[in-house]
This record gives C-alpha cells, structure tokens and sequence, in this order.
C-alpha cells in the first residue's frame, strides 16, 4: 500500500523517514506548482494513502494576479478541492487527509486574513461529499514560528508540525470509513436522536452534517488525547527536573565519602562493634595507602553494606575532606586506565556515594547511550559525578575524541527519551526495585508503574517483561531469585559480584 506525502517545502525540509521512524515510511512529493499537483494527484495509486498539505502556496500564487483578491481565494480553493475529489472518486480505495492551509507571514495579505482563508478552506471541504476525503487542523497558530522569509518553519516548529501531521493522518487511515449514503441509515439516526427526518432535497446535506460531525469529533477524540499525553509528559519533566537537582545536592555533600565494592572479606570481619568499626577503618585506610604511598589522613568513618552470604559486601568509608576523597578515586581510575593497580585491587569497583534515584537515572542515561551510538557518534556517563551527565562525542578513527554536547538527565530524556523501548530499562528497573512506586513517571518520566504495565491504568501489557527487571518469571524488580554471576538481560554480570576469590583483604 503505498503511501504519500504531497507537500509544500515546510513538509520536504523536514520529513524524512529516518527521523519519523514511528510512522510507516512515505514517499515525498514536492508540489508548490499547481500544475505538477494536479499531475501528481491524476497518477496516485488506486489503494495509496495520500497526505495532502500544500493549499497555502497555490492561495498566495493565486492571490497575486490582478482583481479582487477574496474572488481569487475562492478560485484557487475550488480549483485545489476540485483536483482532490476528482483524484477521491477515480480511485475509491485510496484514502486521502487534506490539511488546513497554515500561515503566510511573508504575505501581509494572508496574515490579515488567515480566519477567512480558513473559512474558505472548510466551505471548499463542506461542498464535497466523498467519504474517503478527511481533512485535518494539525498545529496550533501559537505553533507556527517562522524564519526570518515569513514562508518557512523553524527547525522545531517544523519538526513539530511534521509530526503532528503524520499521526492525525494515520489516525485518519486507521479509521474505519462509515457510509451515510443510505438513507435509510440517515433516517435511523435522525429518529434515534429524535429530529426531523430530512427532506428528499436536503438529504445530500444531512449525510454531510453527519459525516462532518463523525469526522470532528473523532478528531477532537484523537487532538485531545495526544495533547493531555503531551501536558502529562512536560509535567513529568518538571518534577524530574527538580527531583535531579535535590538529588544532586544530596550527593555534592557526600562527596567526602567513597564506596568500593568488593574489598571486604565477610570471613575476616569481626563480628563484635567496635572490633568491627576497628577493622573496616584499618581496611580503608589500607586501601587508599595502597593507592597513595603519602596518604596520611584519618579515616572518620566505615561501614559496610550488603549480604555476607552472597560474598559481594561494599565498604563505604569518610575522609576529612571531599577533596582528598575525590582524589582518592581519582587515582583508581587513572591507574586503572594504566592497567597499574595492584593485583589485589584488579576485581575491586571505586564509586561515589549517591542515591538510589541518582543509580537509577544512570542506567537510563546508559541505556540511552547505547541507543544513540552510531559510526559517528559514542555516548557514555561517568560514574563518578554528583549530578550524572551523558556525554556524546565523536567516534574518531585516531586522536582525541570531538565533543558533541553534554546533556543532564532531564535534557537526555527530553531529546532521546521516545526513542527508548521499555526493553532497554531493564536494568533501571532492577535499580529502582521497589523504592518508587506510584512516583515512577515523576522521578524518571520513563518508568512505568507496575499497574501501568500491567494494564490496570490503561496502558499497553507489552512491558511486563521490563517489569520483572532481572529477577526472573513473577519475580517484578529487584534481585529475588538470582543467582550469583548469572547472566542478565544478555549482558554478564560484573566479576567482582561472583563471590571472593582475588579480592583486596586487609594485610
């Protein structure tokens, strides 16, 4: 089934089918010669879904000449629907959407008139009875930002437009047809809804009202619902937004406290309080004069964290000063990079201590990294910064990398966030577990509720297996279940959570 876009520049500038990925691919027409429309329009498939958008080129063609310009308007509408009923009727099994003429800022005629021309646009529409013929109102004036020629949209404006148009217009394709020529039908309806019956020579322009009204409210249906999923989604963003700032001012003043995973023998440790506060202190100390041959600064604090069973218990100690903690990780990395570490330290992981809402976001920029990567482009998120931040660069054959941008979550989820399935947050659930339901959406705008994905709000099941996160069959979020160094979601669980051997212990 083939399927076409007849359009002005505004639409060939922006549509491509690599940047509309979610609509089924078009073939691009450019016609702002009337002419080469109404050739186009004579050849188009018997079964094609046409989208027509292009009336404001041939108005202001027309509008041009001498005479009376209101006359001019009329004729170049009846002319534009003429060619469009002609193409309707000669293949009954195509379906064509004809989108309002948008503005003309470059033409101080069209600005003054843009109600009238509107006006003109729906009696040309209103005349014609064919069923297959839907028309469609799909950006907003506010919407419609134009470069300095007063003729063409701005990037934004234009890719929002764009978009706009190519949903309402497969709402329209995907619509079921209703014919009204019945009158029969037209009767039922009239008597069901207790109005007159229409006279034999008005019957034409009952089966009309009606169909207009089917069509308009549809429309609104559809204008309605994708504008509150709009509203919804800004909302979200907000509340991520300020989430991600609170989170990271939690984090900025943590930064004197250092988390290593790995290095704790559950074996060695003491069991006893104070021996056990003893020995974690020792241990980390121990660990940053191993790194630092000079470090000569007290250790404030030690504790440690997870299950002594499963062998994969973190040590989270605190230094004097943020400054010296960050150099301390400073230095893992760099010598990790230089394959320089000690032996004992090879299986060892060196993290800030941040929130589990900050962990989460990480993995969603991480897997928007990875959707994103291209040959031209890598994207990574280092995990040692208060405030996580998604890195994209080039990717160069040789020398250093070329910075592209650098995005916060909120900008990454606003720019590349409707690119991600629920299948690749599948570690973000396994972090957020638990720990955020009924706040999914405002915390990460993403995430999905569990009843979200279980249907219970409406919203497509499709997800389930997003939900379960790593934990297996029934098993929604967290770790129940697994075993230690098991495979998750095609990916190999770090080494360093596989249990002891080779890990750093106190010497």
């Amino acid at each position: 089934m083939s399927r076409i876009i007849v359009g002005s520049s505004n639409v060939r500038r922006f549509y491509s089918h690599s940047r509309f990925k979610a609509y089924q691919p078009y073939k691009m027409e450019l016609c702002t010669v009337f002419r080469m429309f109404e050739v186009t329009m004579e050849s188009i498939p018997a079964d094609a879904r046409i989208i027509i958008s292009v009336v404001e080129n041939f108005i202001e063609k027309e509008i041009t000449q001498e005479g009376d310009k209101d006359d001019h308007l009329k004729k170049a509408m009846g002319k534009f629907m003429e060619v469009v009923v002609k193409a309707a009727k000669k293949n009954e099994g195509a379906r064509l959407v004809v989108a309002y003429p948008i503005l003309r800022p470059g033409n101080g005629w069209m600005t003054d008139n843009e109600e009238k021309i509107r006006k003109e646009f729906e009696s040309a529409y209103n005349v014609q009875d064919q069923i297959n013929i839907s028309k469609v109102d799909c950006v907003l004036k506010s919407s419609q930002v134009f470069e300095k020629d007063g003729v063409h949209l701005t990037e934004k404006a234009g890719q929002n437009f764009v978009e706009n148009l190519l949903g309402m217009a497969e709402d329209n394709f995907e619509a079921d047809i209703i014919d009204l020529g019945d009158k029969d039908i037209v009767e039922k309806i009239a008597t069901a809804a207790k109005v007159v019956k229409p006279k034999p020579e008005t019957g034409g322009v009952a089966i009309n009202e009606l169909r207009r009204s089917f069509t308009e409210m549809r429309e609104w249906r559809d204008n309605f619902t994708r504008n509150l999923g709009k509203r919804f989604r800004n909302d979200n963003l907000m509340f991520a937004r300020m989430r991600e700032e609170m989170d990271a001012e939690i984090n900025r003043k943590k930064e004197d406290r250092t988390l290593v995973a790995g290095c704790v023998d559950p074996t060695l440790m003491p069991v006893a309080g104070k021996e056990r506060n003893t020995f974690l202190k020792q241990l980390a100390s121990d660990f940053c004069k191993k790194l630092d041959p000079l470090f000569d600064m007290e250790v404030q604090f030690a504790s440690v964290s997870g299950r002594p069973d499963k062998g994969n218990l973190m040590l989270e100690f605190k230094l004097e000063s943020a400054e010296k903690a960050r150099e301390i990780r400073k230095t893992f990395a760099q010598k990790r990079i230089a394959n320089s570490l000690p032996e004992s330290f090879a299986q060892l992981q060196v993290m800030t201590v941040i929130t589990q809402a900050t962990k989460v976001r990480m993995e969603i920029m991480k897997a928007i990294a990875r959707k994103i990567e291209s040959e031209t482009e890598v994207g990574y998120v280092p995990t040692y910064l208060p405030r996580p931040i998604l890195h994209i660069k080039g990717r160069e054959a040789s020398g250093p990398r070329r910075h592209i941008r650098s995005l916060t979550f909120a900008d990454a989820i606003e720019q590349y966030g409707l690119n991600l399935e629920q299948t690749d947050l599948g570690l973000a659930y396994d972090k957020a577990a638990w720990n955020f339901q009924g706040q999914m959406r405002q915390n990460f705008v993403v995430l999905m509720d569990r009843e979200e994905m279980t249907g219970g709000s409406g919203h497509p099941s499709t997800a389930k297996g997003a939900w379960r996160g790593r934990g297996g069959q029934g098993q929604p979020f967290g770790d129940r279940g697994r075993t230690p160094g098991a495979s998750v979601g095609g990916r190999k669980r770090p080494s360093d959570e596989s249990g002891p051997d080779g890990k750093f212990r106190k010497t």
